[in-house]
């Protein structure tokens, strides 16, 4: 499907859910729409189910290595080659400047955090 009949399917899915109450079962593959839509998701690996939670837990904490590997095909947690290539410690050092990963979680994104964080603290801030 086109990603127009994707998301209004899944709109149409997502209402369905809320105004009758009523579980969905989904499968699939795409962990995309698993991030869009669901609750809990299990993960299955010849037909067995290895992994089971909330969709919070399954994608910010995968233990197996499958779930893993479907989490990761919709983050992207590789570092920028500008930031690959710098000389890193992984310890804190007075005067270092720390590399920090920030990841948002629901509504949270849209508060002023890295403005709050560069006029509090006075941080250079590199987006990627």
């Amino acid at each position: 499907m086109d990603p127009q009949t994707t998301k209004s399917i899944l709109d149409l899915l997502k209402d369905i859910n809320k105004r009758l109450h009523i579980t969905i079962v989904l499968i699939t593959h795409q962990m995309q729409v698993v991030k869009e839509i669901c609750d809990r998701v299990a993960v299955i690996e010849n037909g067995d189910i290895i992994e089971e939670g909330t969709m919070f837990d399954i994608f910010t904490n995968p233990q197996k290595a499958t779930t893993k590997e479907f989490v990761s095909s919709i983050q992207n947690n590789e570092l920028p080659d500008m930031i690959k290539n710098m000389p890193m410690s992984p310890t804190y050092t007075d005067g270092a400047r720390p590399l920090i990963r920030l990841s948002f979680i629901g509504d949270s994104a849209g508060e002023p955090v890295m403005s709050t964080l560069i006029k509090k603290y006075g941080v250079d801030v590199i987006f990627s």
